[in-house]
């Protein structure tokens, strides 16, 4: 004989537990419509920020191209003024068209800079690149590079483990790269110090390495000197001049090369950069990778 009272409490329990199901699925729901909304509002949000990133990279691009443009004129006609091709001068004033004329040309340089990263951050920047011996583009620099070292009395060698190495890469914007390290090196270096830039093959590719004997680089700003605008902030490199740029444009350089470029040092006792390149580019410009990079705040 059934038992009417089980029969009733199992009942009782049933609706209970549909009632408990019943709401748990009505919270699920409330959750996902509450998701939903968030999301929608993150994904306008985000779109809104892409679009005034846009707008800056714009607005730095055509300002920066705008104050270029009568920077060129300006140096020249200071560089007549100098030599004396407008007339004669004297000392004095060869001294103050001098200190007028390195004034124009570090603002000329910072101009160049915010371009370079203008168009890199647009992906606006041009590449040629060619299968030619990696070694002859950065001998090239090197060479170029010694006469700045004669005043500090440094020295400058290049070294490769092999004789050509044929890397598809764009000459003018690698050297540019290098010609930024190289310069980096110089300025942190001091009187009688040693840059040595070598060149090694591997499988995948080929690997640079310019190291330095100067005043090093704080630890916790290894990851930080590739951002924009970043400076290392210590009490020897709050004396050197710079744009925080120079390093951000080598990577962003790199990166459209299918490379990589990091930093190894230790404060007080130099710094060696490293570049890593493929032998062939694979047309995949690491987009996300340059989006991650010039979407990340500077800490």
């Amino acid at each position: 004989m059934i038992n009417t009272n089980n029969v009733s409490n199992a009942n009782t329990n049933l609706e209970k537990e549909n009632e408990i199901l019943k709401n748990k699925i009505e919270a699920l729901i409330k959750d996902k419509e509450r998701t939903s909304k968030i999301m929608g509002k993150l994904n306008t949000a985000l779109e809104k920020q892409k679009h005034l990133d846009k707008m800056k990279t714009e607005f730095l691009s055509v300002t920066s191209h705008e104050l270029k443009t009568p920077l060129t004129p300006i140096k020249a006609q200071l560089e007549m003024i100098e030599v004396g091709m407008l007339g004669k001068i004297n000392e004095k004033q060869k001294k103050g068209i001098a200190m007028i004329l390195r004034n124009v040309i570090i603002l000329n340089d910072l101009i160049g800079d915010i371009l370079d990263i203008s168009k890199l951050e647009s992906n606006n920047m041009k590449f040629s690149m060619v299968k030619t011996d990696i070694n002859s583009t950065i001998k090239d620099v090197v060479e170029m590079m010694k006469p700045n070292t004669k005043k500090k009395e440094m020295n400058l060698e290049f070294h490769s483990d092999k004789e050509h190495l044929l890397v598809e890469h764009d000459p003018r914007r690698l050297s540019q790269v290098i010609v930024n390290v190289i310069s980096n090196a110089i300025k942190f270096t001091d009187k009688k110090g040693s840059i040595l830039v070598q060149v090694s093959h591997n499988v995948p590719g080929v690997t640079i390495k310019i190291s330095d004997n100067g005043i090093g680089i704080p630890e916790n700003a290894l990851e930080r000197i590739f951002a924009p605008f970043e400076q290392v902030d210590s009490s020897r490199s709050r004396n050197f001049e710079g744009t925080g740029l120079g390093l951000a444009i080598c990577k962003g350089i790199i990166l459209r090369h299918d490379g990589n470029i990091c930093a190894q040092s230790e404060e007080g006792k130099g710094a060696i950069f490293i570049i890593n390149l493929p032998y062939n580019q694979t047309n995949k410009r690491k987009e996300d990778e340059m989006d991650i990079f010039f979407s990340e705040p500077n800490n």
